[in-house]
C-alpha cells in the first residue's frame, strides 16, 4: 500500500490516511498501542519533500505511538494541543516545547488527543543551518534527544510557519523549495532557543530504561508470554519497582500494558483483512488470549466494537 501520489515533476508528494493505515503501510515503520478507552480515530496528512517529511497528525485516544527513526535525520515533534502533557521517548513535553530526536533509534509518544506537526529533515543539512544561525559549534548541543522550550509567541509562529509549508505542498512550489524552507525554519527556532539557553539535552530516566528492556524481552519471547516474574529477572529489579516504572512511563501495569500490546496486534490483523474473513478465535489464540469472553470485552472497551463487528466493517461481503 503506497499512500503517496505523484503531483508532477519536482512537486511534493502527498498522502492522507488514518494513523493505523499509515503505520501499517509503506510510509512509516511503527505501531500504535491504545492505552485507554476510546474509538480508534485519527488522521495523518504528510508531504514528502525530497528526503524530508512534514506531517500533520490528529489522534484522539490515549495511546503510545512508536515510530522507528533513522540516525541520518533530525526528527522533530511540535505539539499543538497545549492542554495535554505529552511524554516523548520517556521525556515530559510541556507547553510550548519542541522535541528533537537526533540519534535515538525510535520516538515514542504517549498522549491523549495527540495533535502535532512532526517530521524529519536531513541531519547534516540541519546542523549546518543551526551553526550558521547560532554561530556555535554543533557539538555543543549534540545528544540523542533535545527539548527546545519556546515562548508562546515563538511557538505559535513556528506552528503557523510549518502549517504554511504544509499548505503550500499542494501548490506551485517544488520539493526542493519547501525542503529548504522546512530545514531553515527548524534551524532558526532551534538556534534561537540554543542561544537563549532554552535547549537542553533530554536523558532517559532509569525507569524508561527498565521499561524498554522489559519490552524488548517480552517481544522476543512473545510466544511464551513472559510473566512479571520473568520480566523482573531479566531487568534485575523487584516487582514493585518494575510496576512503578511501567505506571510512570506508560500509565499502565506491565500485565495490562502487554495485554493492550497484544490486543493492538489482533486489531491490526483484523483491520488488514481484505478478502477472506479470519476466524476471531484463531487470531485471539494466536496472540495469547485464551479467555475469549474477556478478550471480547477488552476489545470492545478499547475499540468500541466487538472483534466480529470489526471484521464485518473491514472485509467486503
Amino acid at each position: 500500500m503506497n499512500f503517496f501520489k505523484e503531483l508532477g515533476e519536482g512537486k511534493p508528494e502527498l498522502f492522507a490516511a488514518t494513523v493505523r493505515e499509515a503505520m501499517t503501510g509503506e510510509v512509516f515503520d511503527g505501531d500504535v498501542i491504545q492505552l485507554g478507552k476510546g474509538a480508534d480515530e485519527g488522521a495523518i496528512f504528510t508531504a514528502r519533500l525530497g528526503l524530508s517529511r512534514l506531517s500533520s497528525i490528529r489522534f484522539k485516544p490515549n495511546a503510545l505511538v512508536r515510530t522507528a527513526q533513522s540516525e541520518s535525520f533530525a526528527n522533530f515533534t511540535v505539539p499543538i494541543c497545549a492542554s495535554e502533557l505529552w511524554t516523548v521517548s520517556g521525556v515530559p513535553l510541556k507547553e510550548n516545547s519542541v522535541f528533537f530526536n537526533f540519534t535515538a533509534s525510535e520516538t515514542e509518544v504517549v498522549a491523549r488527543n495527540r495533535t502535532s506537526l512532526c517530521g524529519r529533515v536531513p541531519l547534516q543539512r540541519f546542523l549546518k543551518e543551526v551553526q550558521l544561525f547560532s554561530g556555535r559549534n554543533t557539538s555543543d548541543f549534540r545528544g540523542p534527544t533535545v527539548i527546545v522550550k519556546l515562548s508562546s509567541d515563538f511557538h505559535a509562529a513556528l506552528v503557523r510557519t510549518l502549517s504554511c509549508i504544509m499548505n503550500q505542498a499542494d501548490g506551485q512550489y517544488t520539493q526542493s523549495d519547501l525542503e529548504a524552507r522546512l530545514a531553515r525554519t527548524l534551524a532558526i527556532f532551534f538556534a534561537l532557543s540554543l542561544n537563549s539557553g532554552n535547549a537542553r539535552k533530554a536523558t532517559w530516566s532509569q525507569k524508561v530504561g527498565l521499561v524498554s528492556k522489559a519490552r524488548e524481552y517480552y517481544s522476543s519471547a512473545l510466544s511464551k508470554r513472559p510473566s512479571v516474574a520473568d520480566l523482573c529477572r531479566v531487568t534485575a529489579v523487584s516487582a514493585p519497582t518494575l510496576i512503578s516504572a511501567f505506571r510512570d512511563v506508560t500509565g499502565e501495569t506491565p500485565a495490562r500494558f502487554f495485554a493492550l500490546q497484544r490486543l493492538a496486534n489482533v486489531h491490526d490483523e483484523l483491520i488488514q483483512a481484505s478478502q477472506q474473513k479470519p476466524m476471531v478465535k484463531q487470531v485471539a489464540l494466536a496472540h495469547g488470549f485464551t479467555d475469549l469472553g474477556r478478550f471480547g470485552s477488552l476489545y470492545k472497551s478499547i475499540y468500541g466494537i466487538l472483534p466480529s463487528e470489526q471484521i464485518e466493517r473491514t472485509v467486503p461481503i
